[in-house]
């Protein structure tokens, strides 16, 4: 989203307008590390779990160059039994003072892909966003936008929080390897398959700006998502086309999700640390008619599926919202729709 202005103006002040635009460059700090990729990779690294095969290359194809002429290129292999990521050491407290971190992708796949920073003697932190197959996304994050990650074989931390002075390695990872590790026929649902895999990565910078705040939550009330980063930090399973919106049917810019299926009933789940799972079914207009709604938690129920020890809704045991179009499983319609949402707030 840019914006040019016709400027009609004598000489000298164009000069001014020159000068002063040099000083305010003058004044913006130094990234921290910034990799374009042109000359050197950077010090990234491909790294397979069960020795599978990555590659780590840099580029002067075209096609795989957002800026400049040279850009890395990351090639793996989507298969049970591997797990693969492009990964940055960053030893020596190198990211302590970082409050940003940018960056430009493009995959030859629609995947979701993590970012995981871990600490040295530390967790885990993780954020997650989606890119469409062979389109360049550009990525803002901070470190307010990583959560920790809480699975059974994860990484402990001492302190419950992301500590940027003690991040020893940055890694981006294609979250579909996850899902393509359990049964066939449901990652045959959410439309992977194994085989080769590419993406593309380009003007990597790490600096000391911070970015305006993704979400709005204080005290437990608040926008969950702005909508505010140029990513959709949201993951879309099967053949759903994810993008910002603005316009109607929204008020401000919103979520997007294109997919062939029917409109009308929603299941929205939330989903526990634990593994626990509550839904309710909210109904929808269909032609592109607006529903602004409040959901009561006391109408979430446990789904089938929900493994939960005290079988009850804890809040603070929420990690996840999941946004089902299951009208196809409800009332056997098929179509073609487009789904949007915005103005997610948790109230008390």
């Amino acid at each position: 989203m840019s914006k040019s202005n016709r400027l009609r103006a004598p000489g000298i002040i164009v000069c001014a307008l020159v000068l002063g635009v040099a000083a305010l460059a003058q004044d913006t700090p130094a990234p921290i590390l910034n990799h374009t990729f042109e000359q050197n990779d950077g010090g990234w690294q491909g790294v397979s779990m069960a020795g599978g095969k990555v590659s780590v290359n840099l580029t002067h194809d075209a096609n795989g160059v957002k800026s400049g002429k040279g850009a890395l290129k990351f090639d793996y292999e989507l298969k049970k039994g591997d797990f693969s990521l492009l990964l940055l050491p960053t030893p020596d407290m190198v990211l302590g003072k970082a409050k940003s971190i940018k960056f430009w992708i493009k995959a030859d796949h629609s995947t979701p892909i993590g970012i995981a920073l871990q600490e040295k003697d530390g967790g885990r932190y993780s954020t997650v966003f989606t890119v469409q197959k062979d389109t360049w996304q550009q990525v803002e994050v901070s470190p307010s936008d990583f959560a920790l990650d809480t699975s059974k074989d994860a990484p402990k931390d001492p302190d419950g929080k992301l500590d940027m002075d003690a991040v020893e390695n940055a890694g981006l990872i294609d979250m579909a390897q996850i899902f393509i590790q359990g049964d066939d026929a449901f990652a045959t649902v959410l439309g992977i398959s194994a085989g080769p895999r590419t993406f593309y990565l380009d003007d990597f910078t790490v600096n000391t700006t911070a970015l305006v705040s993704s979400a709005t939550l204080k005290n437990g009330e608040g926008l969950l998502d702005t909508f505010a980063r140029p990513q959709v930090s949201w993951i879309a399973f099967g053949e759903v086309q994810l993008s910002h919106a603005t316009g109607k049917p929204l008020e401000g810019i919103g979520l997007q999700a294109k997919y062939h299926q029917a409109p009308a009933k929603v299941i929205v789940q939330l989903e526990e640390r634990g593994g626990g799972k509550y839904n309710t079914i909210v109904e929808l207009p269909g032609n592109s008619g607006r529903a602004d709604l409040a959901l009561n938690l006391a109408d979430f129920k446990a789904s089938q599926d929900s493994k939960d020890d005290n079988n009850r809704l804890d809040l603070d045991q929420v990690t996840q919202i999941i946004f089902i179009d299951g009208t196809g499983l409800l009332d056997n319609t098929d179509a073609d729709n487009t789904l949007w949402v915005n103005g997610i707030k948790a109230a008390k």
